[in-house]
């Protein structure tokens, strides 16, 4: 496992268990968090309820009854004077949005306890663009976005035309490390062998931006993908953008003249040992993209198969040679560089030690 030394429990921006916290994750789609609904999540190592209000508001808490821990998830949602609440199934116990205990049922009324000096911890939530983000801040009791705004990747068409999931076996760590990889988009496209070989030795000749909290790689390519069904829906005169951004995001951007194709790939720790991958697609200006849809589902469901499969591979290796290479060197940078300046509250990063080690294979 590629995961950084983890950081003594007293510092902010880190988990133990090398998740990096005060961060924006993506906890679920719109799609499937439903009106007056909720399931339940493992997010960084911690089970949290994502629900949705009858109003259409999302909300997220941990998932757990204070009381008998029961998880409040396996409850339902019911109106509390006038405001949503989600009932325990054990006992009755009734919690707000906001975290805060409502209603006691046991509670006669003349004990002199107030039901509100219990709650649970609520987590803040973004929603944007088909997709409802969690901040999980390293204290339990700190609900304060601070410096951190939800992620924003830009114009987004408003929801997109389908998103999957997976869970794979291996540390955020690893599964990040692999995100990384400038070519990676190609397997959204190539279909042999010997077109991903070439794709990646044009990538390698273009120059890579790092940023704060990341890095942004443009190409221009004479056609966008090795494929002519692809060129067809697309068109040529294609540029390519990539962009990565901690604490998991990747997204690819492929413009032509007459359509635009996103690809957002969102990584999700679960565990030490278990990672979530979700990937988004949107696409405007390509009508054919929309009658193929089914075959851009099943390619993206390759994808995700064939990144675990890598991300596997890497792991492997890790353990053989005890180290990484200049792409490990350079995620563990920034990942460290993030959770320093986060521990003293700085609002931005400037991670020297990551752009004094370029990201080359």
């Amino acid at each position: 496992m590629l995961a950084t030394p983890p950081a003594s429990s007293e510092s902010r921006g880190i988990s133990d268990s090398g998740f990096l916290t005060d961060s924006w994750y993506l906890g679920a789609t719109s799609r499937d968090l439903r009106r007056g609904q909720q399931f339940r999540r493992i997010i960084l190592g911690q089970p949290v309820m994502l629900g949705r209000t009858e109003q259409g508001t999302p909300f997220a808490l941990r998932d757990i009854c204070p009381h008998r821990l029961v998880p409040l998830s396996a409850g339902r949602q019911v109106a509390t004077d006038g405001i949503p609440t989600v009932e325990c199934p054990y006992h009755g116990w009734r919690f707000g949005t906001d975290g805060v205990c409502k209603l006691m049922p046991s509670l006669t009324g003349h004990e002199g306890y107030d039901a509100a000096r219990v709650s649970v911890r609520r987590y803040p939530v973004a929603e944007k663009n088909g997709m409802v983000f969690v901040y999980v801040s390293h204290t339990p009791r700190d609900t304060v976005e601070r410096s951190v705004p939800p992620p924003d990747f830009g114009d987004l068409p408003e929801k997109p035309k389908f998103a999957v999931s997976r869970t794979v076996g291996v540390h955020v760590d690893d599964a990040i490390i692999s995100l990384m990889d400038p070519d990676l988009e190609q397997f959204h496209h190539a279909r042999t062998r010997h077109q991903t070989r070439l794709a990646g030795q044009k990538a390698e000749q273009e120059p890579l931006q790092t940023s704060d909290r990341g890095w942004t790689i443009t190409r221009h390519q004479a056609t966008p993908i090795n494929v002519w069904a692809d060129r067809l829906v697309l068109g040529r005169d294609v540029t390519v953008r990539t962009e990565f951004e901690l604490p998991g995001y990747r997204l690819d951007v492929v413009n032509t003249a007459r359509a635009r194709l996103l690809t957002l790939t969102c990584v999700t720790p679960v565990s030490p040992g278990k990672t979530r991958l979700t990937v988004l697609t949107w696409w405007t200006g390509a009508p054919l993209l929309s009658l193929a849809k089914p075959l851009r589902y099943h390619a993206a469901r390759m994808f995700i198969d064939r990144a675990d499969a890598m991300m596997v591979e890497r792991q492997d290796a890790a353990r053989a040679t005890e180290g990484g290479d200049a792409r490990t060197a350079w995620y563990r940078s920034l990942k460290t560089a993030w959770s320093r300046d986060r521990s003293t509250r700085t609002p931005k990063v400037s991670p020297t030690e990551a752009k004094d080690t370029p990201l080359k294979r």
